[in-house]
């Protein structure tokens, strides 16, 4: 009894102990979390509101994502209100940080992160610049577009440089890193992450470390370390900040899982993606929770136990729709579609090919069709369905050839010819070593032969490299003519385009100037005869003012159609002018305020640039009488040596932005249509009852 209720103590003490730094941790971000809303509720000065509510923002993330969000957005209000730029721009960074981290939605992410980029440029803001950088990298990393991630870390790290930061310097050499490993070069990924390793362990920056350590690790086992590899995710799970280890822990164990798969250790490597998937789960961790059970089922696989694959790659592909991952959708349907070939069961496993076959042809994935395709018609022709065997057999080869390029077929040949001069080489060895027994008579004929052999093999070798150099040559020339076809054949749509808007604003010039030079003038010189005519016929007085009135209202009408078709302080004076008279136009009319700002009062564009933007504005002040019904309209033009930012908004009622693709007006397709023409970019936001913004981009001379 006593030894008994010994162990029961020392149990209590054990549980104790592993449950009272947890317990602290939620004690203590509680006590933040209530200190932060107190500080808000009782400040009046709101710059530091501002960043209490970014802050308790943060805090609010690791225990309601919703009210993070909200706190977010409540930053960027006030911050605009204030007109705070600092402000607007790390709230509009945390609100992409948001949609990026927590919902995977790079799509929602980039608008919030490229005004955040163009504010902080525009401020010289470099540490928030840096920031939003390697979210972008992220965001279009995470779209499938690696084309600018080099760019965007080199950016990052020459600013880092310049800060002398040397925390924002290893993130930068991990964003490198990160290049590297996903265009397979491991030697250079290496590199950078033990650069960026070596910073952050100088700094004793935790969290960074342990991603560079998971990073790494990662590295190492695309290159068959696996010893290495593990060391590093043991650093990794050494690391004691319990808010980092919520995030990363199930991505620590599942790289776990991996190492022990590729050493055929079956029990252990599960073990760990269990472990993982619960954390994920805990966490609420969605992505990588497919992923786990997808590595997981790999394994079971292995083992024979195709059912309970099968099982979590369906709760793997469950998950993976609701979280909208194309690629991980793609990865649970071709692995079950691969359990249910090794089964035998051929016609299951069709049926989740083709299903990966529609999201790879969407997300434009190659190399994993083709993979797809060769794993297809196998199956159809052990079905007998010779003829679709044969149709997805003929798609896999032209797939196979598109990939290969004429460099690639150049590498294959000079490694054949290469081995033919090894082979060569060895055969003569060999003939070599057999003529040193025989006489010097038979070595003679043997060395003139070999000297034949060899003229006749550089001979060969040389039309072999003239033969591939001149074909390389024509190819090269086809393709560079290609190009220049493509290239001359989009020229000639931009320049027909721009001469029909050109053409079109020279046709409403001309209708302008008739209505006003001509038609004006006539209704004026016949409102002057009907005059007359009133004095020599008083009896038809009453008529003749009528008329001449009707006739002054026409006057009217023809100097306002002339004034919108052609504004003649747009031609005379440029856009600042012309929008400063349309909008004082509009602040006069009752129960509407109409504001215009801009940083340079005279600044004259190209003529076509400024009818387009000057069209542009009118579309939108259009589109707010016509269905916003607002009482506050702003419009500011920010012009820069290169750029001019035109930010216009409403407090009308505003729109479900989900809802704009189905019930797009065509006058905010014209405005779009316009803001492409300039080469610009352009963004819009909007929610019911808040009212409407739209953020235009445009190159200038």
């Amino acid at each position: 009894m006593n030894h008994t209720a010994l162990k029961f103590k020392l149990y209590f003490i054990y549980l104790v102990f592993l449950t009272v730094p947890s317990c602290l941790v939620v004690v203590s971000q509680a006590f933040r979390i209530d200190s932060l809303q107190n500080v808000i509720a009782t400040q009046s000065n709101d710059t530091i509101k501002v960043n209490t509510l970014l802050l308790l923002a943060d805090e609010m993330a690791h225990v309601d994502l919703g009210k993070s969000f909200q706190y977010y957005k409540q930053a960027y209000k006030l911050s605009e209100n204030l007109s705070s730029s600092y402000g607007m721009a790390e709230s509009l960074y945390k609100i992409g940080l948001y949609y990026m981290k927590y919902n995977n939605m790079p799509d929602s992410s980039l608008p919030y992160v490229n005004r955040a980029i163009i504010i902080s440029d525009s401020m010289n803001y470099l540490g928030l610049i840096v920031k939003s950088y390697r979210l972008k990298s992220v965001c279009i990393k995470v779209k499938g577009d690696n084309s600018k991630i080099r760019f965007f870390a080199l950016k990052c790290l020459s600013i880092s440089k310049e800060l002398k930061d040397s925390t924002d310097i290893g993130k930068a050499y991990a964003e490198l890193g990160q290049y590297f490993y996903n265009q397979a070069n491991y030697d250079s990924a290496a590199i950078c992450y033990m650069k960026a390793i070596d910073l952050f362990e100088k700094t004793s920056q935790v969290k960074v470390l342990g991603n560079a350590y998971i990073d790494i690790a990662k590295n190492y086992i695309h290159i068959g370390n696996n010893d290495l590899a593990e060391k590093y995710l043991l650093r990794a799970l050494s690391i004691e900040d319990e808010l980092w280890r919520r995030t990363y822990d199930p991505i620590i164990y599942d790289n776990l899982g991996i190492i022990y798969s590729n050493k055929k250790d079956y029990k252990k490597a599960i073990e760990y993606y269990d472990q993982g998937i619960e954390f994920a789960l805990e966490t609420n961790y969605k992505t990588e929770h497919a992923y786990l059970l997808i590595n997981k089922s790999e394994v079971q696989c292995e083992l024979g136990l195709f059912s309970e694959g099968i099982k979590d790659l369906k709760e793997a592909l469950r998950v993976s729709r609701e979280i909208g991952h194309k690629r991980i959708e793609n990865n649970a349907l071709s692995a079950i579609a691969s359990n249910y070939a090794k089964q035998g069961l051929y016609r299951k496993a069709i049926s989740y090919s083709d299903s990966s076959l529609i999201i790879l042809k969407k997300i434009n994935a190659p190399h994993s069709l083709l993979a797809t395709l060769n794993n297809l018609f196998p199956m159809y022709e052990t079905l007998g369905d010779y003829k679709s065997a044969f149709h997805y057999q003929t798609e896999y080869f032209q797939l196979k050839d598109s990939l290969y390029s004429v460099e690639k077929m150049e590498t294959i040949n000079d490694l054949e010819l290469k081995y033919q001069k090894k082979e060569n080489e060895a055969k003569i060895l060999v003939l070599e070593n057999d003529n040193l027994k025989k006489d010097i008579s038979i070595r003679e004929k043997t060395l003139q032969r070999n000297i034949i052999s060899y003229a006749a093999l550089g001979i060969f070798l040389f039309v072999i490299l003239l033969f591939a150099f001149y074909r390389q040559r024509i190819n090269k020339n086809r393709i560079i003519a290609e190009q220049q076809i493509k290239q001359l054949e989009e020229e000639k749509k931009l320049l027909a385009a721009r001469s029909l808007v050109e053409g079109q604003e020279e046709e409403r010039k001309r209708i302008a100037k008739d209505l006003h030079d001509g038609i004006g003038v006539l209704l004026s010189t016949a409102k002057m005869q009907f005059t007359a005519l009133k004095d020599k016929n008083p009896e038809n007085k009453d008529l003749v003012d009528k008329a001449g009135k009707l006739l002054e209202q026409a006057s009217v009408d023809v100097r306002r159609i002339s004034h919108n078709m052609m504004p003649g302080l747009l031609t005379k004076y440029g856009l600042n002018e012309a929008l400063a008279d349309l909008f004082e136009q509009l602040d006069e009319t009752p129960g509407l305020s109409a504001k215009m700002d801009t940083n340079k009062e005279s600044k004259r564009l190209a003529e076509n640039q400024e009818i387009m933007l000057y069209r542009i504005v009118q579309e939108l002040v259009n589109n707010t009488l016509k269905h916003a019904v607002a009482k506050n309209i702003s419009l500011n033009l920010n012009y820069t040596n290169d750029t001019l930012n035109l930010h216009y908004a409403d407090d009308g009622v505003g729109f479900e932005m989900d809802k704009q693709t189905e019930n797009i007006s065509i006058g905010l397709k014209g405005i779009e249509s316009r803001v492409s023409f300039l080469g610009g970019d352009m963004s819009m936001e909007s929610e019911t009852g808040d009212g409407f913004r739209c953020y235009i981009e445009i190159p200038v001379e």
